[in-house]
């Protein structure tokens, strides 16, 4: 049997098996390590990893923000339309509306600083 190899980039994993079997990736839902105690939190504490329907915190950012992708789209049909919730979000991966929501802003944080650090890079090329 050959064994698999962890993915590495997000190139390399969209193509990769649904449920994802990598729950030590940063990105895999199924736990949650607090930055300050380093404690493990299982956000599905009734189902495995390989039960639960969203494995990927980027497959549903790709879901929800996008709006056609193709490949997310044959796995999870869309049911609800453009401006969604937190609590429609929330049910449809199985968490709260406030951790939807503290998910949200952190991405929202990195996009910024992503953002801000493009244009001091543009702002200085000859």
């Amino acid at each position: 049997m050959k064994r698999m190899r962890r993915p590495r980039t997000r190139g390399e994993c969209v193509g990769g098996p649904r449920p994802c079997p990598w729950v030590g990736c940063r990105y895999h839902l199924y736990l949650d390590v607090d930055p300050y105690t380093g404690r493990l939190k299982i956000n599905f504490p009734g189902l495995s990893p390989l039960e639960i329907p969203w494995t990927c915190a980027l497959d549903v950012a790709e879901y929800w923000i996008l709006p056609h992708s193709c490949a997310i789209e044959d796995r999870h049909p869309r049911v609800i339309g453009e401006g969604n919730t937190l609590e429609l979000v929330g049910l449809a991966i199985h968490l709260t509306r406030e951790r939807v929501r503290q998910i949200e802003q952190r991405a929202m944080r990195k996009l910024l600083w992503r953002v801000i650090h493009l244009r001091e890079i543009v702002a200085h090329r000859p």
